[in-house]
Order: C-alpha cells, then structure tokens, then sequence
C-alpha cells in the first residue's frame, strides 16, 4: 500500500468519524470476520463428526 494510499485512508477514517483506519476497516469487515468464524466452527463441527464416524466404524464398535 502506498503512503498515498494510507493518507487517504486515514483522512477517510477521519471524515467518518473513526479514531484511526484501522479502526474502520475493522468495522467494515466485521461481518465477514464472524460470517468466517460460523463456517470454520462447522466445518471444524463436520471434521470431528466424520472422525468419530471412521473411528466407530474402524473399530468395529458400529457393526
């Protein structure tokens, strides 16, 4: 990012009322963030299902 770049954010930031860009691109991205966290929690959720399936059925224990 070029120190143009960053001067405009910051100015930017400003305008909108925030105390710093970084502050405001956290804000903007946000939902993304959780919307990322949901799906990695059922994802991970699914991975640690099939696990539990493959080691029941490995063992034996499902038959």
């Amino acid at each position: 990012m070029s120190n143009e770049d960053r001067t405009a954010i910051e100015w930017k930031a400003k305008q909108l009322g925030y105390s710093s860009a970084q502050h405001w691109i956290r804000e903007c991205i946000k939902p993304a963030v959780e919307q990322a966290k949901y799906e990695k929690r059922v994802d991970d959720g699914a991975a640690q299902e099939v696990a539990i399936a493959e080691e029941v059925f490995c063992s034996g224990k499902g038959r």
